[in-house]
C-alpha cells in the first residue's frame, strides 16, 4: 500500500481538491467502462466536497454511489448517511445519479443484513472509488474499536456486517474490509489536529487502530486529504 497525505489550509481547500478528485475518478470511469461506482463517507468533512461535485456537469445518470456504513434508522431520519447524500446531491438526482440505501429500517437489522449483502454484491466490482472518513478513536466506516464484533467483523468473508458498538446510540450496517477493498483507489477524508495524529499513528503502527488495519491491507493508491 502507498498513501499520499494531502495538506489543505482550509476546508474550502479540501472540498476543492476532494470535488475534483472524485470528478476526475468518474470521468474515468465512465470513459473506461460506461459507468462509475463510488463507495463515501457520511460525515461533515466530505459535504462540501460533495456539494461541490453536484455542481458539475458529470454524466451522473451513469454514476452510482452508496454509503460505507449506515446508522440503522429510516431512510429519511436526520441522522442517515442516505438521507445526508441526497441532500448534498439535488442536481446530480435529478440528472439521474442512483444513490443505493443500505438501511431498510424498520426492518429489523438481523433480517436484512442478507439483502444487503446481496445488494453490494450486485454492484459492479473493484468500485472506482472508496472514500472513507475517520475518527478520533480511529473507526472507519462502522469499524469501531469498542465493537465487540470488531475482530469478526474485520475478518469476515461477507460484505456487509452488523456493527454494535457501545460508544453508539443506534445499531450499524457497514460495509466490511472485504468490500472496502474492491476498489481502485482509497480515499481518505479528515480534519482537525486529533485526526492528523490518530492516522500519522496508524499509519505507523496500523494494529492500533481499525483504519491501521483497514489501509495496511489495502493494495491500491490511498490519497489522504486533511486540514486543520
Amino acid at each position: 500500500m502507498s498513501e499520499a497525505l494531502l495538506v489543505h489550509a482550509d476546508r474550502d481547500g479540501l472540498a476543492a481538491a476532494l470535488a475534483a478528485q472524485l470528478g476526475d475518478a468518474i470521468e474515468a470511469a465512465v470513459g473506461r467502462s460506461g459507468a462509475a461506482t463510488l463507495v463515501v463517507a457520511g460525515g461533515s468533512t466530505p459535504a462540501p466536497a460533495y456539494r461541490a461535485l453536484d455542481a458539475s456537469s458529470l454524466a451522473f445518470a451513469r454514476v452510482t454511489m452508496l454509503p460505507s456504513d449506515e446508522r440503522w434508522v429510516p431512510v429519511d431520519h436526520e441522522l442517515s448517511n442516505d438521507a445526508m447524500l441526497r441532500s448534498c446531491f439535488p442536481s446530480a438526482l435529478a440528472a439521474g445519479l442512483t444513490v443505493v440505501p443500505l438501511s431498510s429500517a424498520p426492518t429489523p437489522i438481523e433480517d436484512a443484513l442478507r439483502d444487503v449483502d446481496t445488494a453490494v454484491g450486485a454492484l459492479p466490482s473493484p468500485f472506482d472509488v472508496v472514500l472513507l472518513g475517520m475518527g478520533d478513536d480511529g473507526h472507519t466506516a462502522s469499524l469501531f474499536p469498542d465493537d465487540p464484533a470488531i475482530a469478526e467483523n474485520e475478518a469476515s468473508e461477507a460484505l456487509a456486517a452488523i456493527a454494535r458498538p457501545p460508544s453508539q446510540p443506534t445499531a450499524r450496517v457497514t460495509l466490511t474490509p472485504r468490500a472496502l477493498l474492491k476498489a481502485r483507489e482509497l480515499v481518505l477524508a479528515i480534519s482537525g489536529a486529533e485526526k492528523r495524529r490518530v492516522i500519522e499513528e496508524a499509519l505507523q503502527q496500523p494494529d492500533l487502530h481499525p483504519i491501521g488495519r483497514l489501509l495496511a491491507r489495502s493494495e491500491v493508491p490511498t490519497t489522504i486529504h486533511w486540514c486543520p
